[in-house]
């Protein structure tokens, strides 16, 4: 039987993009299914449900801003009411930055970590004291390959996504003893729609990284259906591409490559791209 069967699952940002997938490719897996799909963009949220329901799972949508900790702790209240036991939450909204370090405004950063890693913080406190009462359940938290890669142009991001893989790991260890996983997905670049939610201070990065989000060879229905095998697995770190696979090695044997490897390449990968979107 599959791990997925009668699981019970919250995703937030589960209106579109690798949320969506999620769920579906869940209900795909599992059967006698029950989701809470959590988001700001009620259209595509009903979509999802319309797609949920088709595959004969029961859902509902809840609005919810996962950067205000009032509102996650409102979504756990009415997440348990709705589905009795939580098997599954995936903290998984998220928005994106690009930009030089210094050319980045502070409300950015106020605007990224409050959602991207605050986001997980709030998902992780609320859910994990219901998982831990009913002494099971599992957390997944969207991370990223940047959260070792050291891209730079992408020092916000980066250091979000590292922040949510350290929040994973130490929560892990913490939370072992009460039953509950602790799961950190790192993909790369996938086809989304998460463009419509970046912010970026330099132009050609915002092209390079819209195109990189739109003519991936991975679609959030690859990712989502490697990440659910190795989540399946309780893996900590759930590494869905090769690319991501390779980095999480480099990183960990051999750290200042990473960073070298980016000191050395930028100023020219930057003077390039200026010279092509410049035409």
């Amino acid at each position: 039987m599959s791990y997925y069967h009668n699981k019970n699952v919250v995703i937030t940002g589960g209106s579109s993009g690798l949320g969506r997938a999620y769920a579906v490719n869940i209900a795909k897996r599992g059967g006698g299914n029950k989701f809470v799909i959590a988001d700001l963009d009620e259209v595509r949220g009903e979509e999802t449900l319309a797609q949920l329901t088709a595959l004969g799972a029961q859902a509902k949508f809840i609005r919810c801003d996962v950067s205000q900790c009032d509102q996650v702790e409102q979504l756990a209240r009415e997440s348990q009411e709705y589905l009795g036991r939580i098997d599954l939450v995936f903290n998984n909204a998220g928005v994106a930055s690009g930009g030089q370090f210094l050319d980045i405004p502070a409300e950015d950063w106020d605007w990224l970590i409050g959602i991207n890693l605050l986001g997980v913080v709030h998902g992780c406190r609320a859910f994990g004291r219901i998982m831990q009462q009913q002494g099971s359940g599992h957390l997944v938290n969207t991370a990223s390959l940047a959260a070792f890669g050291a891209l730079p142009g992408m020092s916000l991001y980066n250091t979000a996504k590292a922040g949510v893989v350290m929040l994973s790991e130490t929560i892990r260890a913490e939370f072992a003893g009460f039953g509950v996983r602790v799961s950190a997905v790192c993909p790369s670049f996938l086809r989304t729609n998460l463009m419509e939610r970046t912010r970026t201070t330099a132009p050609e990065i915002e092209k390079v990284t819209r195109l990189a989000l739109t003519k991936n060879q991975y679609s959030a229905d690859y990712i989502a259906n490697k990440c659910l095998d190795q989540i399946a697995k309780n893996k900590l770190y759930v590494l869905p591409t090769l690319d991501a696979k390779i980095m999480w090695r480099v990183k960990r044997f051999f750290p200042r490559m990473v960073v070298g490897i980016g000191a050395r390449t930028y100023p020219f990968a930057m003077k390039q791209l200026k010279a092509r979107f410049a035409k």
